[in-house]
Parts: structure tokens; C-alpha cells; sequence
């Protein structure tokens, strides 16, 4: 009857335990962050919309097989030319459930379980997983870049890899800590004592009077020398905005700090954590999206009435204004004045079809406004 339990099990682990997410194999933005291109396996359906970089990348266009163009402004995206990688996480839902998928480079980066064991007496290897993180893992992986591996089994928080045609006890075993290098995919997973050595316990950044201001908690399981912030408007260029010296800190010691950013130049922005080793590796954080709120300008719409936009202005604010149609084309460029908490009214004149338009403004803390012109 023992031996059945197995057997009782893999068949129950089909319908209940981990569930993966279906993350596309790679994604690029366009040069200019309005078409973002994204490939997926040739039996997924791909969802509707993405967010990424904090806007919503819709109008769904098939451009090859698995090849998908998506757009946040309006017209369809066919041309690839110039669209590269990008370091950042980007988000859809199908049905009920939001996935969240993570990339370096414009490839997607499994991300790495948090601790890994080798079973006594088999070839078999368990990695313990963060149920709450909804991530696709391969069916193959490599044990130090050599020793091929394949997903037998998953129970609730336990993936079971082993050698091909082989299989893997999921009860009543002993466990030895595993010291290796696991490669899942493109992401490169090394074990000390079964544990990655650097821990990031917690990372959040939060507004504060228009400035941002963020918090970590790391723990290391070897010497560290030094923890750097690291900031990005695209999540594709990343510059250093803050080094935390921790050479004092001990292994098993907490490490934690803040730091206040009051540079931050557009309405959207993200952080990621740079953590250095004392051999010179660095660990790196999940990139961390963080919005501001639009203060400059509080309301804007479209007045059909007397054909204008109305734009209700927050502060102070003295800069161009833009119109474009859907197909990215100005088609109105006007200086404006605005005076905190009073309204300025921009006439619209000349031809323009009925339709959506976008307003846009030569200041990166105020953000695109869709209008709809009627008349």
C-alpha cells in the first residue's frame, strides 16, 4: 500500500499544488517606450494587455509566429527595428488570475527558489518555492552546467528534478543540503548549505511629500561588501543613486537601511538592489515600479462646447503642450502658462476628425492624458 502513495500522488499533483505562471520566453520595447513586442510559446494564448513601465500596452497585433505587437498609445506596432531588451517586471491577467514575469535583457528570469536539497540515496533534487510568486519554472534544468535534470513532481511548495527515466519519493525521506550551482534557464542559481547566500527579506519604496522613500532588509550567508541603489526611468538604463557600506556587517546579521530620494524627475521610476559579495559578485533585487503622483497637473478634459481642452493646473507650470492622433502624429503644439489651482483653456482649431487624441506635455512629472474630441 506504501508504494502506491506515490503513484496516488502524482496523479493528484495534475489538478492541485503550485501553479505556474505562463510567462512569455522574451520581451523588447520600441525605441521610443510606445510598442512593445513580445514572444510567447506557440500554444499560449496571449493575453490582451500588459502593463509594463506603468502603462497599459494593448491593441493586440500578430506579426509571426508567437510574435506578438503591443501598443500604449493607439496604432498598431508591426516594426521590430531598433526595440531592445529591457530589465523590469510586466504584468497581465487571464481569467481571474494576474501573473507577474520577470526580465533581464529582454528574457525571462525564473526566479530562484529559495532553497534546494538532494534526497539520501537518490538522484533527486527538491527546491523549496515561493508559492506566493507566481512564476513559470523549465521542466529541464542543469545541475553545475553539466548534469541534466527533469521535473518529476510538485507538491505545494516542492519542485522534485531528477535523471531522465527516473523517479522521485515524495514521502518518507531524508535530505541532504545541497552545494551547487543550478542553471534554470537563463538564470544561474548557486546553493551554499542549500540556501542562496544573499536574502533579500524586503524591499519597498513609498511617497513622501513628492520625494520617494525606500527601505530594504538583507541577510547574507557570506561576507558582503556593499549594497548600491540603483534607479531607472525605462527600466532598460540604470544609474547609482545611493551605496550602503556593509563590510561591518557580519554573516547571519541582519542588514538593513533607507534612503530618500529627492531627484526623482518623472512620475514613474524604479529601483533595483545591487548587493556586492567581498569576491566582487553582485546579487541583484527584483526591479521595484514606484509612482508618483501627478501634482502638476490635477484634471484635464476636452470641452466640446467651445472646442478646447481644459487643464486645471496643480502648481505653477510653464512648458509645451503636444496633441497627437493614434497613428503618433502631432497635430497641435501650443506654450502654456498655468497658475497653481486655476484652470487654462486651449482652443482647438483647424480641422481635427472626431476621435481619441493624446495630450502630452515636455514635463516628465506629467503624465500622457487620452481625450476624446467629438466635434
Amino acid at each position: 500500500m506504501k508504494n502506491l502513495i506515490p503513484i496516488v500522488l502524482l496523479f493528484l499533483l495534475s489538478f492541485v499544488g503550485y501553479i505556474q505562471a505562463q510567462c512569455p520566453i522574451s520581451a523588447k520595447i520600441g525605441l521610443d517606450s510606445t510598442c512593445l513586442f513580445v514572444a510567447w510559446e506557440d500554444d499560449l494564448e496571449p493575453p490582451d494587455t500588459i502593463l509594463l513601465f506603468g502603462d497599459t500596452f494593448a491593441n493586440l497585433n500578430e506579426i509571426g509566429v508567437g510574435l506578438y505587437g503591443y501598443s500604449n498609445i493607439g496604432p498598431i506596432c508591426g516594426d521590430t527595428t531598433g526595440a531592445q531588451g529591457f530589465v523590469s517586471s510586466m504584468t497581465y491577467v487571464i481569467g481571474e488570475d494576474e501573473y507577474t514575469c520577470a526580465f533581464d535583457a529582454g528574457v525571462y528570469q525564473p526566479p530562484c527558489p529559495d532553497s534546494a536539497f538532494i534526497q539520501d540515496g537518490e538522484a533527486c533534487f527538491v527546491f523549496i518555492i515561493d508559492t506566493t510568486n507566481a512564476a513559470q519554472f523549465p521542466d529541464t534544468i542543469y545541475l553545475n552546467g553539466e548534469s541534466e535534470l527533469y521535473l518529476h513532481a510538485q507538491m505545494e511548495n516542492q519542485l522534485f528534478y531528477g535523471e531522465p527515466g527516473g523517479s522521485c519519493q515524495l514521502i518518507d525521506f531524508d535530505r541532504t543540503q545541497l552545494n551547487d550551482i543550478v542553471n534554470m534557464g537563463p538564470s544561474v542559481c548557486e546553493y551554499q548549505s542549500g540556501l542562496l547566500p544573499i536574502t533579500i527579506l524586503a524591499f519597498d519604496g513609498t511617497e513622501k511629500e513628492g520625494d520617494i522613500e525606500l527601505s530594504w532588509k538583507i541577510n547574507s550567508d557570506e561576507p558582503t561588501r556593499s549594497l548600491v541603489i540603483q534607479r531607472s526611468y525605462n527600466g532598460i538604463d540604470w544609474f547609482d543613486v545611493y551605496t550602503q557600506d556593509l563590510s561591518d556587517f557580519g554573516t547571519d546579521e541582519i542588514m538593513d537601511g533607507r534612503f530618500l530620494d529627492q531627484q526623482v524627475e518623472q512620475l514613474q521610476v524604479y529601483y533595483r538592489l545591487q548587493i556586492s559579495g567581498a569576491t566582487g559578485e553582485a546579487t541583484y533585487s527584483k526591479v521595484l515600479p514606484v509612482s508618483l503622483e501627478n501634482k502638476v497637473v490635477n484634471n484635464l478634459f476636452y470641452q466640446s462646447q467651445s472646442r478646447s481642452i481644459m487643464i486645471r493646473a496643480g502648481e505653477n507650470f510653464t512648458g509645451e503642450m503636444y496633441l497627437f492622433n493614434t497613428q503618433g502624429q502631432s497635430v497641435l503644439q501650443k506654450q502654456v502658462q498655468m497658475q497653481k489651482n486655476t484652470y487654462q483653456e486651449i482652443s482647438i482649431k483647424g480641422d481635427l476628425a472626431p476621435g481619441i487624441y493624446f495630450v502630452k506635455f515636455d514635463n516628465g512629472l506629467i503624465p500622457p492624458k487620452k481625450i476624446f474630441i467629438d466635434n
